[in-house]
Parts: structure tokens; sequence; C-alpha cells
């Protein structure tokens, strides 16, 4: 047990600022759209469970390092409820709103449904035959599976305003797809793919029908999916090892694997998080949001390119730098874990020093305008811009903004694109003061 003081002080505002948050969107159910409950709900995961669970079981492997892990946490949180708050009292950015045609946005979504289907069978293909996708061919032709997840987007959004007998019938078809695309994913215990697909199911029809969600409906989808995605883990240690699920299931016991899950070094992001952050404010190897920036060149082919740093890497310091200088100041090797990550806080940490929760509030204020613009004017495009970037919010947290920017975009770009494609109607209001603007 980690006996400091400091440490169970920040643990314990950590939990209060999450519980308030947990709390508020109960009281108003809206509030469970926005992106501070969701970021709170992984935070929650990553800073207080797996927190408690390393500081009591793991206290001598951390407790020196567990401080400064645990305040950067709760800035991280605090940058990101600021910035929340602070947009949304922003006005509502002017723009024609644009309705395009259910059938349009049913079939091009369903069409991208189907190029994400096909986008995983090349990802097996190439693994099969042993292709080096990084340096045999550019790597984005095999990330053709996330245009999937912005077209089930689309499709579930046309279904929410689908009227009319036929309605029911759509929606069998959009759920055909759905368990297409997502089953192998499942079969396969990976969390990447399903956290985003759990997520646009929830929050699409609410923002479509302009209606608050059931709460208990809800959280109890959103607690499911956090033991499933505690679950995957331990299942994918057997299946990738020759298992199958009904191994799987003979051998994990939930409450075993739910329990241990903080109490083990390896694959530990809390853990991970702390070892990175002591290290960084030791020898204060910054990257100065170099590693971020370089993300505008990444989209260049490595075919171009041969050359290019690894995705996020930063100017003044390289991951491997990193990596070994975690070992020589905290004694553990690749921070901590067979090659875990350090989650998004470490991330933002070592792009931008001890000025990161100004990252955090950007991010935020910046989540927050396509929030409002969608609330207020129920225009799918920022609608589903902002669900975009509510699912790649699973690798933004859980990993860095360099893991979510691919995703990310895709989720943005291609809805965005399809809805211009559209026949559309363009429609004006007046808003209670009088005065119009484009809704």
């Amino acid at each position: 047990m980690n006996d400091n003081p400091f440490f169970w002080l920040f643990w314990t505002l950590t939990f209060m600022l999450c519980a308030w948050i947990y709390y508020s969107a109960f009281v108003k159910p809206q509030k469970m759209l926005e992106w501070p409950f969701l970021a709170a709900v992984m935070w929650g995961y990553f800073y207080v469970y797996m927190s408690y669970d390393a500081n009591t079981s793991l206290a001598d492997y951390i407790s020196e390092y567990s401080v400064i892990g645990q305040i950067t946490a709760l800035m991280g949180l605090v940058g990101i409820y600021l910035g929340w708050g602070i947009g949304l009292k922003r006005k509502v950015i002017s723009t024609k709103r644009q309705l395009p045609k259910n059938m349009w946005l049913l079939c091009a979504g369903l069409f991208f449904v189907i190029v994400g289907i096909l986008g995983a069978r090349s990802v097996g293909e190439a693994a099969s035959k042993q292709i080096d996708v990084y340096n045999e061919t550019s790597a984005y032709y095999y990330l053709l599976f996330y245009v999937g997840f912005p077209g089930l987007a689309m499709a579930v959004w046309a279904g929410a305003k689908w009227n009319g007998k036929t309605k029911y019938i759509v929606w069998i078809i959009i759920a055909i797809f759905l368990f297409v695309f997502i089953f192998p994913y499942i079969q396969g215990a990976r969390r990447g793919p399903v956290f985003p697909a759990i997520i646009l199911l929830l929050i699409v029809p609410s923002m479509a029908r302009r209606k608050s969600p059931n709460p208990i409906v809800f959280a109890s989808v959103l607690i499911s999916t956090g033991i499933a995605m505690i679950l995957f883990l331990s299942i994918r240690s057997i299946t990738y090892n020759g298992g199958d699920w009904s191994d799987a299931i003979a051998e994990i016991c939930v409450k075993d694997a739910v329990s241990e899950r903080g109490k083990k070094v390896t694959d530990n992001e809390f853990v991970n998080h702390c070892h990175t952050v002591a290290t960084l404010a030791y020898n204060g190897k910054i990257n100065y949001g170099t590693g971020h920036l370089g993300l505008l060149l990444h989209w260049i082919p490595k075919k171009f390119y041969p050359n290019k740093p690894i995705l996020g890497d930063g100017y003044f310091c390289s991951f491997y730098e990193l990596f070994d200088d975690i070992e020589r100041h905290c004694g553990v090797y690749l921070l901590g874990g067979s090659g875990a990550s350090n989650a998004g806080v470490a991330d933002s940490f070592f792009q931008y020093g001890w000025l990161f929760p100004f990252y955090w509030y950007c991010i935020s204020y910046i989540f927050s305008i396509l929030y409002t613009n969608g609330q207020k004017t129920n225009d799918p495009r920022w609608c589903l811009s902002y669900v975009g970037v509510m699912c790649a919010s699973h690798w933004l947290i859980s990993q860095s903004l360099s893991a979510a920017t691919v995703p990310g975009l895709i989720f943005i770009v291609i809805p965005i694109v399809s809805i211009a494609l559209s026949p559309k109607v363009i429609v004006k209001t007046k808003n209670k003061e009088g005065k119009q603007y484009c809704a």
C-alpha cells in the first residue's frame, strides 16, 4: 500500500471530479452525450481504478513516481473540464444547414461499411502473405477498414431519421451490416474497433432525434463495454496462443479478470504513465509539440519518403531515446510493460511538458464547437463530425493524438464529403432573439 498522503490527496481529487461529471450527467442525461463524460469514464478507468489497484498492489514498484503520475492525470482532466465549459459559451457558427436525403445517406453509409469490410479482409490477406505493409506498400491501403465506422454512423443517422412503415426493414438491414462488420473484431477480441462502434450506436440516435439518452441504458452499456474491454485482454492472451473462445470461456473468471487488471505490471497503462512522466520531469526532454506537427508529414507514403519518422516521433527526443531514459531513471524496461501504451496524458506531457493541460483544454474546446453546432442546428455534418471525434477518443486517451489522428480524420471527412455530394435542402431559421441564423 502506498502510504504517501499527497498521492491519495490527488487520487481523491481525481475521483471527486470524475464523480461530479458522472453525477451531472445522471441529473441531466443530455450531458452523457458530451465529451467530458466519455473522457471521465476513461479517466476513471486509467487514473482512478488502475491507479488505486497499482498503488495498493504495486506500491513498491511505482510509489516513488505515483504522486507526479496522479497529479498530471488530475491536471489533464481539469483542462478538459474547463475547455469544454468555456467552449459551450461561444456562439453557434453560422452555416447553411444541409439536409441530405435519408436514402442517400443510408446507401452511402452502407457502401462505406462494405469498403470497411473489404479493408479488414485485406489486412488479413496481407498478414497471411507476410507482407510488410510499412515498407513494401502504403500502410494507408490497409487502413481502409476505418471508413466502415463513419459509414455505419451515417446509416444509423438515416435509420434514426427514417419515417414510415419501412423503418423496421431499414434497421434490420443496418443490423445485418453492423454484425458482418463488427463480428470479426469481437471474434478477435480487438478493443480498438469494437469501442468506437459501441460509442456511435449510443450517441448517433440521440443526436439525430434531438433527445436525451436513457441514463440507465446508456450507463449500463458503457459499464458492460468497459468490462468487455478488460475481458478482451484475457481472451486475446488465450486465442493468440492457439486457443479459441471456448477455451477462453472455460478458463476466464470475470471477477478475477476485472479485479486483477490493475495489479499486474505488464500492459498497465497507469504504471507506464507514471514512469514516463517521472522520467520526463527529471530530464526535461520535451518535444515542444514537434511530434504532433510531424503528423502533417505522416500522410506522405513511405514509398516517397523512405526516412519518414515513426508516427508521433518528435524532433528533440525519439521514442527509442525515451524508452532508454525510462530504463535508466526508473530501472524498468520499455515503459514497465510488454510494449503497452503509456496513455494520452503521458504522451501529451512528452510533447508539451507542464503546459500539457492547455493541450487538453484546446482539444476539449474544439470538440465543444462541433458538439454545440451539432446540437443547435442538427446539421449532420456537425453532428457526425462530433461523433467521429468521440469515436477517436478511444485512441486519443488510451494512446495518443498520433494514434487518433488517422481514424479521427477519416471519421470526419467521409460524412462531410458524402453529405456535400448529396441532394439536399437548405433551411434558415431564427433564434430566440429573433436574429436569423442558418440552422
